[in-house]
């Protein structure tokens, strides 16, 4: 939609209705002879302009139509007879219009077939990464920017800066200049069809040709193109002749910004950025204006598109330059309440880096100090935003990154999330967990306009709470290695004792705030309290968890990350010689909390492992929840987690735990998806791996049937995943294996004399014990109290360090 004014677009509009008419009515008014002559000169003007400035102007095209169309209408006038008349005027112009886009497809020379070489040439640079041009003919320097490859491995994309500062985008490394020195021509790489660039450099005019026979240059003369075609493919030789390219093609010509000079396409993605631009103020506010600025000289620059890039002006205010820089695009800046007075971020030189400073109506400007700035061991914040202008001080937000794990429950904390996370906080009836998204912890930062700055003059403020309160950190020192802060807390006029980190997560509720105590090394923060902001009561978890990371806060339910060993590293290898994940743990488990800082600094031949955990009040205090859970019916494909399924009669028990769980977010409260990949360790001392989550204990407790989830890529003859039965006999410690498939999200309902299991969208199915005990057993192997079968004896010592999980009092 066009941005004209009405009144204009008529305008326009009327210009054209009377430019056509004209040429119509000189066609039907003119004696036909010099209508017949008009004709010949308007083909003379269009061959003319072709070959002189390579293209022929629209409005010569639409006036040799038009003049076509009358030239028709007079002839059907001129013959006697209607029928003669409308016949022969529609001839005319029917011939008339052939002739013209006949003729001017003859112009348009780009289809001219590629000559064979008499003598071929040296082959020239290469377009992946040949010698390009390095100097002019004349011997000036060229520059070149950006160079990258089209994809992994393909051909490279660079620009050239010619040193009277006409700028060629798009090009290629296999450039080079004509003999004469004056055009320089370079194929325009492409992940479909190529092109070639041809630079006038008398004329100032790029020319792109849509011909895709170039990929490498090997000569480029007076009169020739020479080169390549795909070296890919057939490599064969290209000639074709300079000027016939030329014609063939539109040119386009420089415009310049400074000192330097861009073909108008690039131009136009500048210039929006150098006009005047001004800002909204409040009422009774200043006048402010953002103006372009460009330094003297941009060709003087190592980066001379650095200034255009970093989209800054000056800053005027009620007409006076300020001498400071700031981004054109959302400038960053806030007002007061009465408009007098104006906070914001820019630069003290054009390129420099943006500082705070404080506009005053009746005390101009002045810089303000530093705001607050994380640690290393702080939790990590994104750049601050400005909020707001208050009385003595301006207010900002962080967000602060979510810690996760690399197997999002266990694992090294290898990473921080700049998005909400998404945490279980609740079981269907049927086992399927359900998930809620948990977002960033928010902070407001605080810096005052006089005194101190940094982080001794900041104050950091949490979310506000449900009863509208906010917890309030006040920086007091640093620990020895100045990795985290220690911090003073109050909640509105209730100020706690002790010292305290900035990790901290308010309730989905607004009622509690789960908060870290600060510790000095030798050891680490392992203190979680709760904040109880109805009751002011402040209420401890007694377990020390050392290195403890907050994520969430939902449904009462504090989720955290805390460290529990560490582990050689070990790259991947063969079969059970990679990353066994929650089988293996910890190789080496936490010293005492005196030598916790030192366990826990970096180290490359150490990944240290940590592990997720849940945090709830159980009516008397609040407590870790147990890992593991202990079911009374059969999990389901998406159970995941740890669970326990004890046997009948509970003689024995079934220990599922480290499944990978696949699926996706379906919506904010339910992930779809199913486990795999997990592991099996019954009471009795039995372990297996490459597990799925459904399982079911025969009646008699001696045979517990399990499923496995084959991917389609893992065997040649697989079109699609498959759910496969195996079958445990605990009494005679076999283990026994089934190909075929059980259908997809396979439900055991019972295991009495047949195992009856259901699937998806296909129905109930019935196996008899008698008919599966018919396959052959495979005999697990003693291991030091466990007993494995062969594919899991090279980890055989991680299991042997596991132990049972014992049941929740």
């Amino acid at each position: 939609m066009s941005d004209k004014p009405l009144g204009r677009l008529l305008l326009e509009g009327l210009g054209e209705i009377a430019w056509i008419a004209v040429l119509v009515a000189l066609g039907v008014l003119l004696p036909l002879p010099l209508v017949a002559l008009g004709w010949a000169l308007l083909l003379g003007a269009e061959w003319a302009t072709d070959r002189w400035r390579g293209k022929v102007p629209y409005r010569l095209q639409q006036a040799l139509f038009f003049w076509v169309l009358g030239g028709g209408i007079a002839l059907g006038q001129a013959l006697p007879g209607f029928w003669l008349g409308l016949g022969g005027g529609l001839l005319a112009v029917i011939g008339g219009v052939l002739l013209q886009i006949r003729f001017e497809r003859g112009l348009r020379l780009e289809r001219q077939a590629p000559q064979a070489l008499d003598v071929p040439l040296p082959a020239g640079g290469s377009a992946w990464g040949g010698a390009a041009p390095e100097r002019t003919p004349e011997g000036e320097a060229i520059r070149l920017f950006d160079g990258g490859e089209i994809a992994m491995g393909g051909p490279l994309v660079c620009h050239y800066l010619m040193p009277d500062g006409c700028f060629i985008p798009d090009c290629n490394p296999s450039a080079r200049f004509s003999s004469d020195g004056r055009h320089f021509v370079s194929p325009l790489p492409s992940r479909g069809a190529w092109g070639l660039a041809i630079f006038d450099r008398q004329e100032r005019l790029l020319y792109r040709c849509a011909v895709d026979n170039f990929w490498e240059l090997d000569s480029v003369t007076e009169r020739e193109v020479i080169g390549r075609h795909s070296p890919l493919t057939s490599n064969a030789p290209q000639r074709l002749e300079l000027q016939m390219l030329k014609a063939g093609s539109e040119a386009e010509s420089f415009v310049a910004i400074g000192d330097l000079w861009l073909p108008e396409s690039e131009w136009q993605r500048w210039s929006r950025d150098l006009r005047a631009q001004p800002l909204p103020t409040p009422l009774g506010g200043p006048a402010l204006e953002i103006r372009p600025w460009l330094p003297d000289s941009l060709l003087a620059l190592d980066d001379p598109f650095a200034p255009l890039r970093a989209n800054r002006g000056e800053l005027w205010i009620n007409g006076e330059a300020s001498g400071l820089y700031l981004s054109r695009e959302a400038p960053p800046l806030v007002w007061n309440d009465d408009g007098r007075a104006l906070a914001l971020q820019a630069a003290g030189e054009p390129l420099g880096q943006g500082t705070y400073w404080l506009w005053r109506e009746d005390g101009g400007l002045r810089a303000l100090g530093e705001p607050w700035s994380a640690l290393p061991a702080e939790p990590h914040a994104g750049g601050p935003e400005l909020l707001g202008l208050e009385s003595g001080w301006l207010r900002f937000g962080l967000d602060l990154a979510q810690p996760c794990l690399t197997y999002e429950r266990y694992g090294t904390l290898g990473s921080y999330s700049h998005s909400s996370l998404y945490l279980l906080h609740a079981r269907d009836a049927d086992d399927r967990p359900r998930w809620r998204e948990a977002d960033m912890p928010r902070l407001d930062l605080l810096l005052p306009l006089d005194g101190a700055a940094g982080r001794p003059g900041c104050l950091l403020q949490s979310a506000p709470l449900a009863d509208g309160s906010r917890a309030v950190w006040e920086w007091l020192r640093d620990d020895q290695e100045a990795e985290r802060g220690a911090y003073a807390l109050r909640l509105g006029d209730w100020r706690l004792d002790g010292e305290w980190t900035l990790d901290h997560r308010v309730s989905d509720c607004g009622r509690y705030l789960a908060v870290v105590a600060f510790a000095e090394a030798p050891t680490l923060p392992q203190r979680l309290a709760i904040l109880d902001s109805r009751e002011r009561r402040l209420e401890w978890l007694a377990e020390p968890l050392a290195d403890l990371h907050l994520q969430g806060f939902i449904d009462g339910q504090v989720h955290l990350l805390h460290l529990l060993g560490r582990n050689a590293y070990q790259p991947p290898g063969g079969p059970g010689e990679g990353d066994p994940g929650l089988l293996r743990r910890f190789d080496e488990g936490l010293p005492e909390p005196g030598a916790w800082h030192a366990f826990g600094r970096f180290h490359d031949d150490w990944r240290h492992y940590y592990e997720q955990a849940r945090v709830a009040f159980d009516g008397t205090a609040w407590r870790l929840c147990p890992a593991s859970r202990w079911l009374e019916a059969p999990p389901r494909p998406w159970s995941d987690g740890d669970f326990v399924l004890p046997s009948v009669g509970a003689e024995d028990a079934a220990w599922g735990f480290g499944f990978h769980y696949e699926g996706m977010h379906r919506d904010e409260d339910v992930r779809a998806g199913f486990s795999r990949d997990g592991y099996l360790l019954t009471a009795s001392g039995i372990g297996l791996g490459n597990l799925a989550a459904p399982m079911i204990w025969s009646a008699d407790g001696r045979y517990l049937a399990l499923t496995r989830h084959v991917q389609r890529y893992e065997e040649s003859d697989l079109e699609r995943d498959q759910w496969r039965l195996l079958l445990l006999d605990v009494q005679e410690r076999t283990l026994r294996r089934y190909r075929d498939d059980l259908g997809e999200y396979p439900c055991f309902d019972s295991f009495d004399d047949d195992l009856c299991f259901r699937c998806a969208g296909t129905g109930r199915y019935v196996l008899a014990l008698d008919s599966l005990l018919k396959a052959p057993a495979e005999s697990l192997q003693a291991c030091a109290g466990r007993w494995l079968p062969a594919e899991e004896l090279p980890r055989r010592r991680y299991w042997e360090r596991l132990a049972f999980p014992s049941r929740p009092q």
